[in-house]
């Protein structure tokens, strides 16, 4: 929201009849090895989108895109192995690298926003098999250090001529003055934890494993959802 309040600020007027709560589709691949005879686990994920390759999405938040890409690592270790309707409990800890942006483009104006993100991640689950369901809950706590680079460039002369509002006629009268930048940038960084609660339920068939879940982040209080197939050997 903090983006398109600056948007409407420079005259970007399509950004106000977009929701300032979205939902995104995301393409997460993941592999493990191990928990087979060891008692833990090792995995990569990937995860990636970007707006302007999705029609629908990329039309309805128009003229904003978005993008951004996760690779990542993780280890698990079970503390109690589990069973047949006997209770599974473990551990684990990760790290993962995120990069992305946020682009406003507009005739009057253009803004771009650059972050890039480190997180250690820590996390712990309980489940339990029940015939061929495994329902499962847990928790995880992630620790993220972010830095954010932006910009702007702004036709101011484009934004008055298309805006009435008086508070534009002091931006008018800093443009006569020559003391309004048509370009400026900034950057920032910052240190965060989110904590967040998971749970879902797990369809296990021999050689293939189906889940559905869902997660909300505490600190930020997004809730999200998946769906994941995975084939085991």
């Amino acid at each position: 929201s903090t983006l398109k309040d600056a948007a409407l600020a420079l005259g970007v007027d399509d950004v106000k009849d977009i929701n300032d709560t979205l939902v995104f589709p995301t393409i997460t691949v993941d592999a493990r090895l191990g928990g087979i005879i060891l008692p833990f686990d090792i995995g990569i994920t990937a995860m990636s989108i970007d707006t302007s390759k999705i029609g629908a999405v990329d039309e309805a938040i128009d003229p904003v895109a978005i993008d951004f890409f996760t690779l990542g690592a993780d280890i698990r270790y079970a503390i109690f192995q589990g069973g047949f309707m006997r209770p599974k409990w473990s551990v684990g800890a990760g790290f993962y690298y995120t990069k992305g942006g946020v682009d406003v483009d507009d005739d009057s104006a253009k803004a771009s926003l650059d972050f890039k993100s480190t997180t250690f991640m820590v996390n712990t689950q309980a489940s339990i098999k029940v015939l061929c369901l495994v329902p499962f809950i847990g928790g995880r706590a992630l620790f993220s250090k972010t830095s954010v680079d932006w910009k702007v460039k702004a036709d101011w002369a484009s934004i008055i001529a298309e805006e009435s509002d008086t508070y534009y006629d002091g931006v008018a009268d800093a443009l006569t003055w020559g003391i309004l930048p048509s370009s400026f940038s900034g950057s920032s960084s910052g240190f965060s934890v989110y904590p967040q609660v998971f749970g879902g339920i797990g369809l296990d068939l021999l050689f293939l494993n189906l889940s559905v879940s869902g997660s909300y982040d505490i600190a930020s209080k997004i809730p999200s959802a998946a769906v994941s197939v995975r084939v085991a050997w």
